[in-house]
Parts: structure tokens; sequence; C-alpha cells
């Protein structure tokens, strides 16, 4: 048997092929593999199970030895005071004229982070996968009139802080890493803090709940793609109760925008990204109150989503 196999190696081996067959061989390989990287590079994981992976690992090799071996790893940054004067010759805040005609500007409210004391640093990890260390965030509301800050909440820690909203009683309502959210007093104690899945904006609807967009854990829409994600919108109380989750993709397909929700699939791995929600506060000729104007970045959309009959009635 030994035999036998060794002698149609040697058959093989000195048999001739043609010039024209390899390349056309080595042509379909370096598609097929360009094809795995490039799919690999958009994606959390590779496509093809192993053969994929071991594709993706191998055209990542060259690149990986060079940041090794040539450039070293990036040094750590410091998240803090900046060394370098960027606005030379400004003083801080300018408010150059009032925004309204009885001289009362108004006010507004900002996140900033707060220097670092000595020998207090946070170090942004090189690699693959790294996240910054948490930062001091101090939120604050700003006199423009006076050009002073009236109150402020106390410094925490959050590395990804992007969304606040101020409440009348005076608490303040923020979200951090993670889509969590949570509740501060006015006094900096924590209320309540749930993992809602809210991300991006916090607006107040008609009943004083919040609206936000919220990312839909198991998408309902078919598909075939284990990347498929969608958005929906998620409605809270100001108690961190979750009243309502929707996920929008239902009522587009009955509103026949089926066709943007896969081409999205298509090009980005996902549905759509929703940006913000902004809830109708007043009746008016084309929307009602309670109604929700919604933004999807991802397929560039704008729409007018009805949450009482679950309709789209309007998309641009």
């Amino acid at each position: 048997m030994l035999a036998i196999v060794s002698s149609s190696l040697k058959q093989i081996l000195r048999s001739r092929v043609e010039i024209w067959l390899v390349a056309i061989l080595l042509w379909l390989a370096a598609l097929g593999f360009g094809a795995f990287m490039k799919d690999g590079a958009e994606r959390s994981s590779p496509r093809g199970g192993a053969l994929g992976r071991v594709a993706f690992r191998i055209g990542a090799t060259p690149a990986d030895l060079y940041n090794r071996f040539l450039v070293g790893p990036a040094p750590p940054r410091a998240y803090g005071r900046a060394t370098e004067q960027r606005f030379r010759g400004r003083a801080g805040l300018e408010v150059t004229r009032p925004a309204r005609t009885d001289g009362e500007t108004g006010y507004l409210v900002v996140a900033r982070y707060v220097p670092f004391q000595e020998n207090d640093v946070a170090e942004l990890v090189s690699g693959a996968g790294s996240t910054p260390e948490p930062v001091p965030v101090v939120v604050e509301i700003i006199d423009l009139n006076r050009r002073k800050s009236v109150h402020s909440w106390e410094p925490f820690l959050d590395d990804r802080l992007r969304r606040f909203n101020v409440l009348p009683d005076g608490s303040l309502l923020a979200g951090g890493g993670r889509q969590w959210t949570f509740r501060m007093d006015a006094c900096s104690n924590v209320v309540w803090e749930q993992r809602l899945g809210a991300h991006h904006s916090y607006e107040r609807g008609v009943d004083g709940d919040f609206w936000s967009p919220w990312n839909v854990p198991n998408t309902t829409i078919p598909h075939t793609d284990p990347d498929f994600k969608e958005d929906g919108v998620v409605r809270f109380s100001p108690a961190g109760e979750v009243l309502s989750r929707i996920a929008l993709s239902g009522a587009m397909m009955r509103a026949g925008h089926r066709h943007l929700l896969y081409s999205a699939a298509a090009r980005h791995g996902k549905t759509f990204t929703m940006n913000d929600v902004e809830p109708v506060l007043q009746d008016g000729p084309y929307w009602r109150r309670g109604d929700l104007f919604v933004s999807l970045r991802t397929i560039s959309v704008v729409l007018l989503y009805r949450p009482a009959t679950d309709e789209v009635l309007w998309l641009q």
C-alpha cells in the first residue's frame, strides 16, 4: 500500500502542469484569501469557521510583526490637564450676546473631566480590546447670564459619560459605559442604577417618562448573519422602571420599508444604529402628542413613529 502511494506521488510530481492552470489556481487562492481578510476585518469573528480564522490570522501576521518589533507598543496616554494650549487667548466659556430678548441668556448643563491630582494617572493600555481607565467627571449647571456655575454634581468615575438630563427636583439622570443608567439626587447620592440598554440620549415624554434608543438583545428580523443587530426604543419612568421596549423593525416592514433593513445589514452587519428619539409634546397638522421622531444613522433615515398603534407614519 505504501509503495502504491509513493509511486502515485512521484507520478504527480513528475507530471507536467500548464502554467496557465497554475496561474488560475493561484489567483483563485489569492481571491479567496483576500475575501477572508476583508470579511474578517469588518467583523468581531471571521466567517468560514476554523478556516476563516486561520486565514485571517495568517494574513494579519505581517502587520502584527511590524507593530511588535518595529513600531513597538503605543505609549500610555494620561487623561487630565492638556500639555498643549490649543485655545490661546481664550478665557474659557464665552457668550457673545444674549440668546433671549429679555437679557436672560439661560442655562447650560455640561459634563467635564476633572484634572487629576499629582501622581494620579489613568492610562490607556495599547492593544486590541483595551479600554481607558475611568476618569473623574463632574456635571455642572452654568448660568450663562452670570458666566458661573450655580450647581454641580460631585465627581464620579465613568469613562463614557455621554448622556444626561436634569430633572425638576434637581436630580440628575445620567448614563455611562455599557449602557448603564443611574439617577443621582441634588446632593450627588445615587438613588437607583439600572442596566436598561439605553444609549445616546434621554428625552422626556408627555407623561414625564423618558424615551431612549435601545439595543434589542435578540433581533426580530429573519436573518442568517450572526452579527445582525437592530435598535429599538425603551420607555422608562423617573424611578428607573421599564414601561415598554419596542423594536421598530416590524412597523417598518409593515409600512413597506423592509428593503432598508436588509440593505443596511448587507453593508454594515447591523440593521440600523439609532441616534436620537424625540417625543412629540403637542398635537400638530401631521403628528399627535405622544408620537416619536426617530433618527436612524446607519440607513440615513428620519421617521415618525406612533407607539399607540405601532405604526411608522412617515419616513424620509
